[in-house]
């Protein structure tokens, strides 16, 4: 399910003391680059959007912690620092990772004990901000003892796909209720049943200002819904939402009627209507896999009260199986709302799957965002008419660094339309894959795009010949492009014609006097 894909940032909570790295597409693609050709071991977590779907598995993965922290945004300490200068630990297995005031990061192998019951196991760190158990088996006891133990001045918890006792659900909140300040709370349990979350989220009812909140669970109840929504309006400074989860659905006692199925709608429209009242928001991301039409608009209806909201990302699974018609109306109340959004700094409508013209309405709204910065359109339908408007759009929008457009069913016939304006940016990321491009990629304006970092062109039936036209006028850019999956791309060569053709480009890459990598050749 797309819940279980959404990235816990584990490393951005130490909100306090400690600056944010590489919290957005621009950022964190521009990372993979350079580490890149620094032939630095990366893993597929640092990077958090869609851009980042076929590029990792050109990279050794691993879930072992000795390659994942090659990518942690902090320097590794070869030796343990001092207790007074731990900021976070991040608990996972045996292991322990302390991260530092100071932006560094050590990890303690075999440290760990499970059942949390030692009391100096927290308070040996005086100065100690943030705390995350990840893929544990928390018991009841360790449960208790870290509620028992858990420092009050804690101001970011993150609870990540741990398996808990019966229950452990009401020890959960436990913990979360203890520190007094508590200003972060990320809690992901993606396969507990819908009975069981609610136990959970009924004992964050009564939390109140909360900066950041990031909730990912399978299915919830009507209950669950009320529970989240009266912890959202009573953080009157909310600054991050996160609400990831399948759908709502009855309780197992519920009774089905009409009345039961009405209780089940003001599930989801009482989240819509405190998102609304969440003036101070500056990011939403809200990712379900259903959810009823009337309920998507109700949503859709609520962001346009979001005015200080810098950056919105919604996946609405079933969007995309309603009705034309119905699909179009729901457009047209998202476009209003985002009409609204002149702040925005960022925009992920990923996978919706709105049809052409559906997509032309959600686009023409992008005119009322002059600070928008990121773009990613993915898997939206994307015609001839849709890309007129984007070209017109892009003359305007100046300050784009990042267009994803991924599985748009992009024709090379019209491509030309959009890449001709595409020198008016100043894009550091185009990620076009998963289209029908072909040849059309000559019309880039390569040359006129120094700033360019990212070029995906994966799955687009490019051959080596429109290629090889293409990669002589970007010799000279530092510069990575995604080749992976173009399946007609030595056409019909033989083995030992193909190889000849690889060691050319590798050969123009090693001649370049810039750093120039390609992928998947």
């Amino acid at each position: 399910m797309l819940i279980l894909d959404v990235e816990v940032y584990w490393y951005e909570v130490l909100f306090v003391n400690i600056s944010l790295y590489f919290r957005d597409v621009m950022s964190a693609v521009v990372l993979l680059f350079f580490l890149y050709c620094g032939n630095i071991l990366l893993s597929s977590t640092v990077i958090g959007v869609n851009v980042n779907t076929e590029i990792e598995n050109d990279f050794p993965s691993s879930n072992s912690d000795e390659l994942e922290l090659e990518q942690y945004p902090f320097e590794k300490s070869t030796e343990k620092f001092d207790d007074n200068n731990v900021a976070g630990i991040r608990i996972r297995g045996a292991d322990i990772i302390y991260l530092s005031h100071d932006n560094r990061f050590f990890l303690e192998q075999g440290a760990n004990d499970p059942t949390f019951s030692s009391i100096r196991f927290f308070s040996q760190f005086p100065k100690l901000i943030s705390v995350e158990f990840s893929a544990l088996k928390l018991t009841n006891g360790a449960l208790k003892n870290i509620q028992n133990f858990l420092p009050k001045n804690i101001l970011n918890i993150i609870i990540d796909s741990c398996e808990l006792e019966d229950g452990g659900e009401k020890l959960i909140g436990s913990v979360i209720k203890k520190p007094k300040n508590l200003k972060s709370i990320v809690i992901k349990f993606p396969n507990l049943s819908a009975e069981r979350v609610e136990k959970i989220t009924s004992t964050l009812f009564n939390k109140s200002n909360m900066h950041h909140v990031r909730i990912f669970f399978d299915n919830i109840t009507c209950e669950s819904c009320r529970h989240i929504a009266s912890l959202v309006k009573k953080s009157k400074n909310l600054e991050t939402l996160t609400l990831a989860y399948g759908k709502v659905i009855y309780a197992e006692d519920a009774p089905k009627n009409e009345a039961a199925t009405e209780k089940k709608a003001r599930g989801n429209v009482s989240l819509s209507k405190a998102i609304q009242k969440c003036t101070n928001l500056q990011s939403l991301n809200v990712s379900v896999i259903s959810m009823p039409n009337e309920d998507s608009k109700s949503l859709f209806d609520g962001i346009g009260d979001l005015k200080n909201l810098a950056s919105l990302n919604l996946f609405l699974g079933n969007l995309s199986e309603q009705d034309s018609s119905v699909l179009f109306s729901s457009a047209e109340v998202l476009k209003y709302s985002l009409s609204k959004l002149v702040n925005l700094k960022s925009l992920d409508l990923s996978g919706i799957g709105l049809t052409n013209n559906a997509t032309k309405l959600i686009v023409q709204s992008i005119a009322y965002m002059p600070e928008l910065e990121t773009l990613n359109l993915s898997s939206n339908a994307i015609d001839s008419e849709c890309c007129t408007i984007l070209a017109e759009l892009f003359k305007k929008t100046t300050k784009l660094k990042a267009v994803v457009l991924r599985g748009c069913g992009i024709e090379s016939s019209y491509f030309p339309i959009i890449a001709n304006t595409l020198q008016d940016l100043h894009l550091a990321i185009l990620s076009l894959g998963n289209n029908e491009l072909g040849e059309s990629i000559e019309s880039i304006p390569i040359d006129l795009m120094p700033d360019l970092k990212f070029l995906d062109f994966a799955n687009n039936d490019i051959t080596f010949s429109a290629f090889m036209r293409f990669f002589n006028k970007v010799s000279d850019h530092d510069l990575v492009i995604d080749m992976k999956n173009n399946k007609n791309f030595y056409e019909d060569g033989d083995d030992k014609q193909n190889v000849a053709k690889r060691d050319q480009i590798m050969r123009a890459i090693k001649m370049s006097n810039s750093k120039l990598a390609v992928l998947g050749i």
